[in-house]
């Protein structure tokens, strides 16, 4: 069952794709836009957590997968900073939504998607949290 998969904890990417492997459909709708107040955050301290949600990401993507994929997302695992920020600037244009503030977090955010990159190259690399 869906719930079986957040038992111990619950991580977001695993719900999903449990949904997915029933044949449930995951709708994404710009209109609902979700806030999360962290608090204030410094750079550090988002860095850390972001290293540490790429490497379970990473590690939940990996299990029970051949070695050859696990050898490909390690060589691909440079990449994931330029894609997340591709996909972060593209999403704040086509919604219309923080265009504002988008240049002027540019840096911040390249250093937080360099972690979690980071943070997923080691869980691809270990195997392990």
């Amino acid at each position: 069952s869906i719930q079986e998969s957040w038992e111990d904890r619950y991580v977001e990417v695993i719900v999903h794709w449990k949904l997915a492997e029933i044949g449930e459909t995951l709708w994404m709708r710009p209109e609902i836009v979700v806030n999360q107040d962290l608090g204030d955050m410094e750079l550090k301290n988002t860095v850390q957590e972001r290293f540490s949600w790429g490497r379970l990401f990473a590690v939940v993507r990996i299990k029970g997968g051949s070695l050859s994929r696990r050898l490909f997302l390690i060589l691909i695992s440079p990449l994931i900073p330029f894609v997340m920020l591709g996909r972060i600037i593209f999403k704040a244009f086509r919604d219309g939504r923080n265009r504002k503030n988008l240049l002027s977090c540019l840096p911040q955010l390249f250093v937080i998607t360099i972690a979690f990159g980071l943070g997923e190259m080691a869980g691809y690399t270990t195997g392990h949290e």
